[in-house]
């Protein structure tokens, strides 16, 4: 296999070390002198590279699922969000950030991550289409009948703000129950529900990708693309049946249930809303699991004897009287349940199942949900941001009028999507979890963990660095070390 882009002979050697340091947070220039670079403006070639092999490999397991020849599990649950990235500004004259979101479905029993897509079309040139936009009238119509509809054009952004309301960022404390209501009350505000992005906007904080670094593309249209590559993986490995839990998103849940419409209405598809409240401390979601512990020994003692002793039977009989006291919410009648069986990530959660059927057995409608959950996508963004110091979340100050700037954060908007490809590949076939295994074995795709080297050579020889043979004087604490070997005391001794 030739190599996808070109690199110099003296970066290959070091290019598995690249991959390894940007992987375990280093930042650029920390990673440039890890690696002893001659120059910084090699980095940026030898993570060309880097991304372009991690997206082969990974495409090439993406690939296998589709054709049939790898094959999953006949039942999977997925866990299905976004997540907005805060890019630097490139200009002292325009201090806005460029917020670009990424969408990401994973195995909730595996941890593998099935797709991690941003929202940026690198391949297009904005002046191009924004000429060719101008000859056919984009402007003058809705944004829906557009040519170029799935792109953000010129002006968009003064009528948008990045779900500011959406994430209830402010309101995060509230009443589990009251954000549900505030959410709902959101999306019916909107002309249309699954337009998420057409909200309340200070113009002064957001911006679109600077020219010459391709366009922004419509979260919908992500969504709907993720969620149809995700159906055609699925299919291919021989799933059966799916259940996806999402966060409370009117997008998401038409987009799941526009390409998964043949499996809901056969009954083998089930989609489901998850919210929990956030921002608590340690204190009080150990205070929420205290008082579930007891809510459940309480109910437990009513049981009979037989009962009492199988967990899951005792959490499955809670979901059953609770799903009998579910509460609608919103103009679509959507039943919310609480969930009986909180967890430190998901303390207070309350789930909402959208695609009900009456003629599923009770015990099976109670599996499904207290399988809901959101606790592993949740922990994919967090380690995005752990893990990649590019993608750390940026602070804000007063001062800046809500304008942030991150040091090690990108000025380059296609470096994002870079960055997702590596963490994606590096996550799926590299990174062990406490059992010692990667989710790529516990799927049975790989029979051991793979090193960075396997990651960028898959089956070739890997490029060893050169020896060089000592030159010129040797360095002054060698000089002292010999000394100090044979004996000798270096300068002047001490009276």
């Amino acid at each position: 296999m030739s190599l996808p882009v070109r690199l110099h002979e003296e970066h290959q050697s070091v290019a598995a070390d690249v991959l390894s340091r940007i992987g375990n947070k280093s930042p650029v220039r920390g990673t440039g002198r890890g690696v002893r670079l001659k120059s910084m403006g090699a980095y940026y070639p030898i993570v060309d590279f880097i991304h372009t092999r991690c997206r082969a490999y990974s495409g090439a397991v993406d690939r296998a699922l589709i054709d049939g020849n790898i094959q999953l599990s006949k039942n999977i649950v997925l866990e299905t969000d976004g997540q907005d990235y805060t890019l630097n500004w490139t200009s002292r004259l325009d201090r806005r950030n460029v917020v670009l979101s990424g969408y990401c479905s994973v195995d909730s029993a595996n941890r593998f991550i099935l797709g991690l897509h941003v929202n940026l079309d690198e391949r297009v040139d904005p002046f191009d289409v924004a000429v060719d936009a101008v000859k056919c009238g984009d402007f003058d119509v809705a944004e829906p009948y557009r040519k170029y509809a799935r792109y953000w054009l010129p002006g968009d952004e003064l009528k948008a703000g990045r779900a500011l309301g959406r994430r209830l960022r402010k309101h995060d404390r509230i009443e589990l129950l009251a954000q549900i209501r505030s959410l709902y009350a959101n999306a019916a505000s909107r002309t249309d529900v699954e337009d998420v992005e057409l909200q309340v906007h200070d113009d002064s904080v957001h911006k679109l990708p600077p020219p010459g670094k391709g366009m922004q593309v419509h979260e919908p249209y992500l969504a709907y693309a993720h969620w149809m590559l995700v159906h055609r993986m699925l299919t291919g490995a021989g799933v059966e049946r799916v259940q996806a839990n999402m966060d409370i998103d009117s997008m998401s849940r038409a987009a799941f249930i526009c390409t998964f419409a043949d499996e809901i209405a056969r009954g083998d598809a089930h989609g489901f809303y998850v919210r929990y409240t956030k921002f608590q401390t340690v204190d009080e979601r150990k205070r929420i699991l205290r008082e579930a512990n007891l809510a459940r020994a309480r109910y437990r003692a009513t049981l009979p004897a037989d009962v009492r002793g199988d967990r899951k039977e005792v959490a499955r009989r809670m979901m059953k009287e609770r799903i009998r006291a579910g509460q609608s919410y919103g103009k679509w009648n959507d039943e919310w349940i609480v969930h009986p069986v909180p967890t430190m990530n998901e303390p207070n959660k309350a789930v909402s199942w959208l695609t009900a059927r009456d003629t599923i057995d009770e015990d099976r409608k109670a599996d499904l949900f207290l399988d809901a959950g959101l606790a592993r996508i949740d922990n994919v963004f967090m380690t995005t941001r752990r893990l990649f110091s590019a993608l750390e979340r940026p602070i804000g100050t007063s001062s800046s009028h809500n304008a942030v700037w991150h040091g090690y954060a990108p000025y380059d908007p296609q470096m994002l999507g870079k960055y997702l490809t590596i963490f994606r590949a590096v996550s799926n076939f590299v990174q062990t979890g406490d059992d010692g295994r990667t989710p790529a074995m516990r799927l049975g795709i790989e029979r051991a963990p793979l090193t960075f080297e396997d990651l960028l050579w898959p089956g070739q020889r890997i490029p060893r660095p050169r020896r060089s043979r000592r030159k010129g004087r040797v360095a002054p604490a060698e000089l002292v070390a010999r000394a100090l070997q044979g004996g000798r005391r270096i300068g002047r001794p001490r009276h």
